[in-house]
């Protein structure tokens, strides 16, 4: 699928009207209407912009991925992999980690 059409895709599914993501994303509902019909290409910030809005990874509008969401974050990588016993463990060495700190933010040679 193309970029116009996979912008277009989104734009509905959202039921947003080109006038709607124009003043959004700080673009004429023109320039909407040309990526939507793949008669130009949004900036590097416009591509930026549309991404946030949608909440949408920049590799889906381009066409190199079908999954729309952006990739997991640290968090959320944790998360779905590390067992409960890895999650304690974990938390347990940043415990002891934090504890070398001293008062004024520096660390200590472990």
């Amino acid at each position: 699928m193309e970029f116009g059409n996979r912008l277009r895709k989104l734009r509905n599914q959202n039921g947003l009207s080109q006038k709607e993501v124009a003043i959004a994303i700080s673009v004429s509902v023109n320039a909407i209407s040309q990526y939507e019909t793949n008669k130009r290409f949004p900036e590097p910030d416009e591509l930026v912009r549309l991404c946030k809005y949608y909440k949408i990874s920049a590799d889906y509008l381009l066409g190199l991925t079908e999954q729309q969401r952006s990739p997991q974050t640290t968090g959320e990588v944790l998360e779905n992999t590390l067992s409960r016993e890895q999650h304690v463990i974990l938390d347990e060495l940043i415990k002891m980690l934090n504890k070398e700190e001293n008062i004024d933010g520096k660390h200590k040679d472990i």
